[in-house]
């Protein structure tokens, strides 16, 4: 039985000044909570990624700062079958220069091969069976060129969020302005070592 500790707590304020909000015509406050929920994302995708490394007993596939192909794919996907990883509910993540390296490829980007629709959203079409993500948020490779993507299954690492993004409103009227602050509070921890395998992308 694995414990999940729950010590990942952070905090986005946002304070807007009566005068500015009063000569704009468009809510200055409630765009400020959706870029602040945004940056909650974004670092909860951040802590994520801090455990790609750390999967496969650490041995990371692929050369850093080379380019993402399919050979690296399918050395992920065989790797995951050799470790007995279940075939569905598995996950590539990758970084913008991956998501460029795979629109070379056209058994990744023609309708030919699969989907059709090559990139929407930040994801991109399901290839022999794996959903594909691009994100910002990998860690950089220390002292190197690229970062830690990673193919998992979903049951790899665990999160818990013990409090969803939670809105604050704080008027202060001494103070002519009024601040909002978004919160959340999670954990997580990696459950299945040998159901994620992470590689080197071509840069940070």
């Amino acid at each position: 039985k694995l414990a999940i500790v729950i010590n990942e707590w952070w905090d986005c304020p946002i304070v807007v000044d009566d005068m500015t909000d009063l000569q704009n015509q468009v809510d200055i406050l409630e765009k400020g909570i959706k870029r602040a929920g945004y940056a909650i994302a974004k670092k909860m995708d951040t802590t994520v990624a801090t455990l790609f490394s750390s999967l496969n007993g650490g041995t990371v596939l692929g050369t850093d700062g080379a380019a993402f192909d399919d050979d690296l794919f399918i050395s992920l996907w065989e790797k995951l079958n050799e470790n007995d990883c279940p075939r569905e509910n598995r996950y590539l993540v990758i970084d913008p220069s991956c998501e460029a390296d795979i629109m070379k490829i056209d058994k990744f980007v023609s309708g030919d091969y699969g989907e059709k629709g090559a990139i929407e959203n930040g994801k991109i079409g399901k290839r022999y069976g794996c959903k594909v993500f691009v994100t910002n948020n990998l860690v950089a490779v220390s002292a190197g060129t690229g970062a830690y993507g990673c193919m998992f299954h979903k049951e790899a690492i665990a999160m818990i969020l013990q409090q969803k993004p939670k809105i604050d409103y704080f008027p202060e009227p001494l103070k002519h302005q009024n601040t909002v602050n978004v919160t959340a509070l999670w954990g997580l921890k990696k459950m299945r070592d040998t159901w994620g395998v992470p590689f080197y992308t071509r840069k940070a």
